[in-house]
């Protein structure tokens, strides 16, 4: 009887024991799922957290569109840069065609002016062989037949004497040829005569006492070259000025005596 109760008291002791584990280990479990649900919460919340992320990730594309924006406008604008260069090179070019005009004017301007100062030449260097001429007749005593006297100090006398065509818009760039007949007496007094066709047409007039010589021609334009010397009397006996360039482009009354 005693073993039977001790037995039975063996049995409760053990139950107890036991029962006493297993309803600690529920609290703890429940403690545990209680930590867990708390801690789901919070990686919930991480969670929500993501979708904002996730805002500014589609931010970016607008980002990206802008930029893609951008990089389309870029070749318009450097289209427009293109056109506006390849306008300013055409009125540069243009600029530049206008700008040569002038310079080829110049050119043949200046082409002109060379043929006309070598003409002049002649005119200059006829000028002086007449002056020398007409000094020497001057310095040499002449017997005049007409009126039975022999002639001193004086330049060959003449109210005018042309050798050569009226000067005009018709003699631009023509020379002549003079005849031996087509000399006066007064440019065989002047021991002037023309060996080679000329340009100008060289004119004379004296009283004796003064003088003036003159070569006109038309080179380039109606009576655009015209010299004058003049001749007179000093102290020192006759005496040749310098020569003048009286040219009046157009205006033939100065190639006149």
């Amino acid at each position: 009887m005693k073993r039977v109760f001790g037995m039975m008291l063996i049995a409760c002791i053990t139950f107890v024991g036991c029962t006493k584990v297993e309803n600690t280990q529920p609290e703890n479990t429940q403690a545990s799922n209680t930590q867990a649900s708390n801690t789901q919460p919070a990686n919930t919340q991480a969670e929500n957290t993501q979708p904002a992320n996730t805002q500014a990730e589609n931010t970016q594309p607008a980002n990206t569109q802008a930029k893609n924006t951008q990089a389309t406008n870029t070749p318009a604008a450097n289209t427009q840069a293109v056109n506006t260069q390849t306008e300013n090179a055409q009125a540069e070019n243009k600029a530049d065609s206008t700008a040569n005009n002038p310079q080829k004017d110049t050119l043949a301007g200046g082409f002109q002016n060379y043929i006309k100062s070598s003409k002049e030449s002649e005119a200059r260097t006829n000028l002086k062989l007449i002056a020398n001429g007409a000094i020497a007749f001057y310095e040499t005593e002449h017997y005049d037949e007409e009126n039975d006297k022999v002639i001193t100090e004086s330049f060959p006398v003449s109210k005018g004497v042309q050798l050569g065509p009226d000067v005009n818009e018709n003699t631009i760039d023509k020379n002549y040829q003079i005849a031996d007949n087509e000399y006066d007496e007064v440019w065989k007094q002047l021991y002037f005569k023309l060996n080679s066709p000329a340009y100008y047409t060289y004119s004379y007039i004296s009283d004796g006492k003064k003088a003036r010589i003159k070569a006109a021609a038309s080179i380039t334009e109606a009576c655009d070259s015209i010299f004058e010397l003049e001749l007179s009397v000093s102290e020192l006996g006759a005496i040749s000025g310098p020569i003048k360039d009286i040219s009046n482009t157009g205006d033939c009354s100065a190639a006149k005596l």
